[in-house]
C-alpha cells in the first residue's frame, strides 16, 4: 500500500475485534484503514488485493476496510466522495454511509497502529447522539430490507450462522442505545444477558 501510495500515504490502522481483543479466528474479519492524503488510485488498490487473494491465504478473503482520504475522515460527511473499499473479496468505490460513524468511534477507541500517526490525530470525537443516529440509518437501511422476505431471494436469515451475527449485532445496537458506547460483539452479549429480559 505504500508502494502504490507514495507520499499520499498518511497511515494504516487496525481495528475492530482484532484491536479491542474479543477477536474469533472462526468467524472474525481483519477490519482495517489505510489514510491517504488525496484520492487513492483505485486500479492499482484493486491488483493489490486480487493478488492478496489469489496467494491462497484464507485471511485475504477476511480483510475488510478502506482507502480513506484524511480530509473525509475527520468527521462524517454521507456527501463526501467515494473511496476504494475491500470487503469478502470484493473490490469496490463506496461513500461513507451510516456505519462510518461507528467506525470512526471504534478507530479512536482501540486501534493497532501499524504505520503512521496516533488515529485520535486524524478523526474528530464522535458524540454519543452520532453513534445512536448512524444505528437508526443502519436498522433502516441494511436490516429493515433484510427482515422483509422476498419472493424468489433466498432468506439470509434463515441461516444459523447468519442467526447468531443478527442477533449479536441487536445487542451492540441496544447497548449503544442504552449506554452511548459501540462495544465488541462479545461485550454486548455479556451485558444482554445481564441487562434484558428472557425475551
Amino acid at each position: 500500500a505504500q508502494g502504490i501510495l507514495g507520499d499520499g500515504f498518511v497511515g494504516m490502522y487496525i481495528y475492530g475485534s482484532l484491536a479491542d481483543g474479543d477477536f474469533n479466528p472462526l468467524t472474525s474479519d481483519i477490519d482495517f484503514l489505510v489514510v491517504v492524503d488525496g484520492e487513492a488510485p483505485f486500479a492499482p488498490l484493486r491488483d493489490l488485493h486480487a493478488l492478496l487473494l489469489s496467494g491462497g491465504n484464507p485471511w485475504a478473503g477476511k480483510l475488510e476496510g478502506g482507502y480513506v482520504p484524511l480530509q473525509t475522515l475527520r468527521r462524517h460527511d454521507p456527501a463526501a466522495p467515494a473511496f476504494p473499499c475491500t470487503n469478502e473479496g470484493k473490490f469496490y468505490m463506496a461513500q461513507m454511509e451510516d456505519d462510518w460513524a461507528i467506525r470512526r468511534h471504534l478507530l479512536r477507541k482501540a486501534a493497532i497502529v501499524l504505520a503512521g500517526p496516533p488515529v485520535e490525530d486524524l478523526i474528530d470525537p464522535v458524540s454519543p447522539e452520532a453513534l445512536r443516529q448512524a444505528l437508526r440509518g443502519f436498522l433502516d437501511n441494511w436490516w429493515m430490507p433484510m427482515v422483509e422476505k422476498s419472493p424468489g431471494v433466498p432468506y439470509r436469515l434463515d441461516d444459523a450462522e447468519y442467526q447468531r451475527y443478527a442477533v449479536l449485532t441487536m445487542c451492540r445496537m441496544l447497548n449503544t442505545f442504552y449506554t452511548g458506547d459501540f462495544v465488541s460483539k462479545v461485550a454486548a452479549g455479556r451485558w444482554a444477558l445481564q441487562a434484558l429480559d428472557e425475551r
